[in-house]
């Protein structure tokens, strides 16, 4: 949690309680579980750091590398039906030391999440039957815990204050990694079985060959070597080369090794849980006095320089949320100016309709006012008015009233 490189392994023959030592019971919580109650109990008790989780769960099933969080669980894979899987390889690069890609990482954000995410890796992992145990690991299951982490500022009450508050510092990228080995065995009698467990075998006979050369010494390029100055066989086993930094001192070690205690059913089966036993003692002293660890913390990876798949997880987060936040800022801009634009086109609208009502009135006003006058100027008499036909009617109304006359006077 504090920048270090962190490994936890079981080792030991099969039916020893190597898995039941890592995972538990409700009851009774193993190393994993209980990792994982530190991890969040720390990010609790830390306010004035951020913190990001991603975890990723494999297995080594005869010297091929398969992701169990990308597979159908039931330990299936290759079956009619089921969709193969991108072939997984070991790379190596100085910042990252030695990992698998292309490997599945999921984000977590409880305890619970994180468990439901292993016990979703552990269905799909190869188990099966065997002499000592009904449900026995025929591979090698590494869970890897990455934690990133930054500072942050505490002040602020504010909501633009609490999300203005982070501190564009470097992130903090530290490894946990929590391995379950499948236990040595014997030849078994089918050839699926005698295969597996050759490369169970052969893993790790590589593991034990390793720590027992282990020297601190190194060539001149920086590689470590045994005490001959001969390099170290990381690369004959995905395991060893897979544990290379760690084996190499550049991370914190914890190896829990688990022996048989009790009686057994026969002296053949009580010969070889001694032998296993005294291998296991001998490679728990080997490891305590060979295993080295000089861990540094690691070194703050600031997102400033490089491209974005260098940057940690963490710092491509907020460099994401910063861009969304200026792209949503951009839109509220084009939005306030779009409705601004909108509302400026309303008024003109309404301006333009009062206008055209106001003509309208205008040449309403002006009609009723020429009717008017035609209405008055027919009233009032003129000698425009009364024309030529007019006089003649005057005329012909004097003669028919002068006949009228005479008439009257004749009678």
């Amino acid at each position: 949690m504090e920048g270090y490189h962190g490994t936890v392994f079981a080792y030991g023959m099969t039916g020893t309680g190597k898995t039941f030592s890592m995972q538990g019971t409700t009851t009774s919580p193993g190393v994993i579980p209980l990792a994982i109650t530190d991890i969040f109990s720390y990010i609790r008790e830390t306010p004035h750091r951020e913190f990001l989780l991603r975890v990723s769960y494999l297995e080594i099933y005869n010297e091929k590398i398969h992701d169990l969080l990308a597979m159908p669980t039931g330990g299936s894979l290759g079956g009619p039906g089921t969709p193969q899987q991108e072939e997984i390889k070991l790379r190596e690069d100085k910042k990252r030391g030695v990992y698998a890609t292309p490997l599945k990482e999921e984000i977590v954000q409880s305890p619970t999440q994180l468990l439901r995410v292993i016990a979703r890796g552990d269905h799909a992992r190869r188990t099966s039957s065997t002499q000592w145990n009904a449900r026995s690991s025929r591979s090698h299951a590494v869970v890897q815990i990455v934690v990133e982490s930054r500072e942050r500022n505490v002040g602020g009450g504010a909501l633009d204050n609490r999300r203005k508050a982070i501190v564009p510092g470097g992130v903090l990228v530290s490894t946990l990694s929590l391995i379950d080995l499948a236990g040595s065995e014997r030849a078994a009698e089918s050839k699926e079985r005698r295969t597996e467990g050759a490369h169970i075998n052969k893993s790790l006979l590589t593991l034990g060959t390793v720590i027992a050369k282990l020297s601190g010494d190194k060539d001149k390029q920086g590689n470590p070597t045994d005490k001959d100055g001969k390099h170290l066989p990381y690369r004959d086993s995905k395991l060893t080369r897979l544990l290379q930094p760690a084996l190499s001192g550049n991370s914190l070690v914890s190896i829990l090794c688990t022996i048989q205690i009790g009686g057994s059913t026969s002296i053949a089966l009580a010969n070889s849980h001694t032998v296993e036993t005294l291998n296991t003692l001998k490679f728990a002293s080997r490891a305590k006095n060979n295993i080295v660890s000089h861990a540094k913390k690691a070194e703050e990876a600031h997102g400033g320089g490089g491209d974005a798949g260098s940057r940690a997880l963490l710092d491509r987060y907020r460099v994401e949320i910063s861009d969304l936040r200026r792209q949503l800022e951009e839109q509220h801009k084009a939005k306030e100016q779009s409705k601004d634009e909108e509302e400026e086109k309303q008024r003109e609208a309404e301006e333009q309709a009062r206008h055209e009502e106001q003509m309208l009135e205008m040449q309403l006003a002006r009609t009723a006012l020429k009717e008017r006058i035609e209405h008055l100027n027919r009233l009032i008499l003129s000698s425009k008015s009364i024309g030529v036909n007019s006089m003649n009617n005057y005329a012909n109304a004097g003669r028919s009233f002068s006949s009228l006359s005479m008439i009257k006077r004749s009678s």
